[in-house]
């Protein structure tokens, strides 16, 4: 995350927990702009105009923090936002067959445990030819635009264009090669709960896939 130098001046004076992080693609109007949402205590009672929005609310003592000690006490059922109620600026706002058809299966990810094989999710003809038309453009900006240890690392997974891939395969390869896994969540996490997962070798993913109408852009983070 890129903070605007706008936003960046209030940092001194502001301690702040990071709630929802939204992003915006260009030409969007200014209401729909990317914005930063965050509780917390400011130590300045000067205002500060900033780029994205900053919300905060006063707080005298600092909540307590409960530490997991296994990745079984980081819940991946908790979000922050993304599921059913999508903001009016999401390409699948008024899609109501869509926004089901995510819950659907961010209920899969809410009743998987960790251990367990990562249940296969049965791609629709429309979620696969969105997949495609995403990864066609990416294949194409790899080369010039990712890191050498991602190009590196890339044909482990063997990405196909007519083929969805699942969270379980990906999750053998990564741990196989690395000892890292996969986690099915059931959204946007909290940035705590998801740096805790990374604590113990655990990327989370969503398995949902982009609204049919714009495949090369999400909101999502």
């Amino acid at each position: 995350l890129r903070a605007k130098p706008q936003l960046a001046a209030v940092a001194p004076c502001v301690t702040a927990g990071l709630r929802h992080v939204r992003s915006a693609p260009r030409g969007v109007a200014a209401a729909a702009q990317p914005s930063v949402d965050a509780t917390g205590s400011t130590s300045s009672s000067s205002s500060v105009s900033t780029a994205g929005t900053l919300s905060s609310t006063s707080s005298s003592a600092p909540s307590l923090i409960k530490i997991p000690r296994s990745i079984h006490e980081v819940d991946n059922g908790k979000i922050l936002g993304f599921g059913a109620d999508l903001s009016e600026d999401h390409p699948g706002f008024r899609d109501e067959a869509y926004k089901q058809r995510r819950v659907m299966i961010a209920n899969i990810a809410r009743q998987h445990e960790v251990g367990q094989p990562i249940p296969r999710i049965e791609y629709t003809a429309e979620e696969v030819a969105v997949w495609g038309t995403a990864l066609s453009k990416l294949k194409a900006l790899f080369p010039s635009h990712a890191c050498k240890e991602f190009n590196a690392a890339l044909p482990k997974f063997n990405f196909r264009e007519d083929e969805v891939p699942q969270l379980q395969d990906m999750s053998e390869v990564l741990q196989q090669s690395s000892g890292w896994q996969v986690r099915p969540v059931a959204g946007l996490m909290h940035p705590r709960d998801f740096l805790n997962g990374l604590a113990f070798r655990y990327f989370h993913s969503t398995q949902y896939m982009r609204h049919a109408s714009q495949p090369h852009y999400t909101p999502e983070p």
